[in-house]
């Protein structure tokens, strides 16, 4: 046998984001190829949240109202993006996809058709302190090119 006998939790800690930048294009990449801007947006706000919270927080840090919200949801929900765990709550389908939309959304915000949010801006308007939200053990706060909260 060749190398350690034993799998340790560094080991694991250490492979995680390897395997994670593999197997996200495959998985998560596709879908968000696909998805609108506001979709896009929406995502981004769930994933601030550490990928589950209410759907009157995503409005409030959005600037919109639940109603308005309301097909970005549905459309979300019937595509698989998101689930709702309980009444009233939503939340990603996938730990990854948190980390994904969190490093993608900067990177095409920009081509957007529609002015939208800045990561930042969702930050100052979640009113979330650094330890409020519970995000994957494997990924930090701010994943690979999502950048930090000011």
């Amino acid at each position: 046998m060749v190398g350690p006998t034993r799998v340790t939790r560094a080991d694991v800690e250490n492979a995680i984001p390897l395997v994670a930048a593999q197997l996200e294009p495959r998985t998560v990449g596709p879908r968000g190829d696909r998805i609108s801007d506001r979709e896009m947006e929406f995502l981004s706000t769930l994933a601030v949240h550490g990928g589950r919270t209410s759907t009157s927080e995503i409005a409030t840090v959005l600037g919109r109202t639940q109603h308005e919200l309301s097909w970005l949801r549905e459309e979300l929900i019937q595509e698989g993006d998101v689930y709702g765990p309980r009444l009233g709550q939503l939340a990603m389908p996938m730990p990854m996809c948190n980390r994904y939309i969190l490093s993608h959304y900067e990177l095409a915000r920009p081509g957007a058709s529609t002015e939208l949010l800045s990561l930042d801006e969702m930050w100052a308007n979640a009113n979330l302190d650094d330890t409020a939200v519970a995000t994957e053990a494997t990924s930090p706060r701010h994943p690979r090119g999502a950048p930090p909260r000011r």
